[in-house]
């Protein structure tokens, strides 16, 4: 795990959006009608205040850093500054929410408090792995654990006022089926489209090393395996032979992950090691890695574990070898032979798809810029140029394409009670926000 600052690990840093996602069932706002202008230059320093409260440049960075990282993002300019705006604004809506909460008097409970703190203290020295990291991080900051239950109260406090308030300004909504459905065919224009969407079928080769150059890395990892038998401390050889450059210096520590977050292969493999064990020897992408768990939390679907890599790294000799056998079979799809035969001769694809490598329809926005600017171009039954990701070269086949539209009741039945009880806890949501940003003095810098 990255190092990075205390304050940033924090839960409930910023109020509003777990207020929000507890009391309307995870769903994010929209934009309240006064939004945030599009940034210019500007130095760190005051970006809006509310009712005389200053809100800092740095305050919306930190956010911004938070997600980014929780969602693995790497927006382009543009985007960024876009999600700066919606950063800003929903800093405002804590900061007029928490107001009127204490207008209104809401009390909190002590215990209750404490009881949030408690677990938001916990949640960070779970984030970092190990009491001794926690403490590392501590001293690294120059602050006390004091200082930090201080930081996290006031946080508590916050998140906890805005979900007392927006409960008893919303309340509780119920929606049974069959009004779900006649709300949503009135309303279906207020609800997400379902994007645009490809019907492809897909032939991967990873590009890897030669045999040769695989069995050379297998030995030492299998020496490594070797020495964890006979009780040699993991975390020691971790640091000794990892060549994960980023967890070597901790002893090979990933932190907690879930099923979703690392490569499949090495999450599946992981997920099957019980807490205290060392996994057989796991192949990936990135070559070959003894697994250690060290704990388990499943309410949350987590796992603390350890790696040892050794790395297996194609030369450009190898990537040059995989690409010409890869011109080979798309010259074989060219002349006609079926593309499904192909894939169920040659693909090594890992993803879901069916043996014939048929993805089924995907939205656009599921590729990346890159592919996806290759295959927006493809009219049905052509082929694409190889295209090369970290999984390896691709060659695509599109089958059908689909333009955004709205979803079919029947395309989202089972959900549909959920997404319109939703949709009308955010519709009062953003009535009450609206009516609060009115009254209160708002000024962008």
């Amino acid at each position: 795990m990255s190092r990075t600052s205390l304050t940033r690990l924090v839960a409930p840093s910023l109020a509003v959006f777990a207020a929000i996602a507890l009391v309307l069932g995870g769903v994010a706002p929209r934009a309240g009608a006064q939004s945030a202008p599009a940034a210019g230059e500007r130095i760190d320093g005051v970006v809006a205040t509310v009712n005389n409260e200053v809100i800092l440049a740095s305050e919306v960075d930190e956010q911004v850093y938070l997600f980014l990282a929780q969602n693995r993002a790497r927006p382009d300019s543009a985007q960024l500054e876009q999600l700066r705006r919606e950063v800003l604004d929903r800093i405002i809506e804590e900061k007029v929410i928490v107001s009127e909460a204490k207008r209104q008097n809401i009390a909190l409970p002590e215990a209750e408090l404490e009881r949030g703190v408690d677990e938001a203290m916990a949640d960070v020295k779970r984030r970092l792995g190990t009491e001794s990291a926690y403490r590392a991080e501590l001293a690294r900051e120059g602050i006390t654990e004091d200082d930090l239950r201080k930081r996290y109260r006031e946080d508590v406090s916050r998140q906890m006022m805005a979900q007392a308030l927006l409960r008893k300004q919303i309340g509780k909504v119920d929606v049974t089926p069959n009004e779900a459905i006649a709300y949503y065919t009135a309303h279906s224009s207020e609800f997400p489209k379902r994007p645009a969407a490809l019907h492809a079928m897909v032939i991967q080769m990873p590009v890897e090393a030669d045999s040769a150059a695989k069995r050379a890395v297998r030995v030492r990892a299998d020496a490594a395996a070797a020495r964890v038998k006979k009780g040699e401390p993991f975390s020691r050889l971790a640091q000794e032979l990892s060549e994960d450059q980023t967890t070597a210096g901790s002893g090979g520590d990933l932190g907690w992950f879930g099923r979703n977050d690392l490569d499949s292969t090495f999450t599946k493999a992981a997920f099957n090691v019980p807490v205290g064990q060392v996994s057989p020897i796991v192949e990936t992408n990135f070559g070959y890695h003894l697994i250690k768990v060290e704990e388990s939390d499943a309410t949350k679907g987590e796992i603390h574990a350890r790696h040892i890599l050794f790395r297996v790294t194609p030369t450009e000799k190898d990537a040059a070898r995989v690409k010409t056998r890869m011109d080979d079979v798309r010259v074989q799809a060219v002349k006609g032979v079926d593309f499904g035969t192909l894939a169920r001769r040659y693909s090594k694809y890992r993803g879901p798809a069916g043996p014939d490598g048929d993805l089924g329809f995907v939205p656009l926005n599921a590729f990346t810029p890159e592919f996806r600017a290759a295959l927006d171009t493809l009219e049905t039954g052509q082929l694409s140029q190889l295209l090369l990701n970290p999984q390896g070269w691709n060659l695509f086949k599109i089958v059908d394409r689909e333009g955004e539209r709205a979803y079919r009741v029947e395309e989202i039945k089972d959900q549909l009670p959920e997404l319109v009880r939703q949709a009308k806890m955010r519709t009062q949501y953003e009535s009450f926000v609206a009516d609060l940003r009115k009254k209160a003095v708002i000024d962008y810098r």
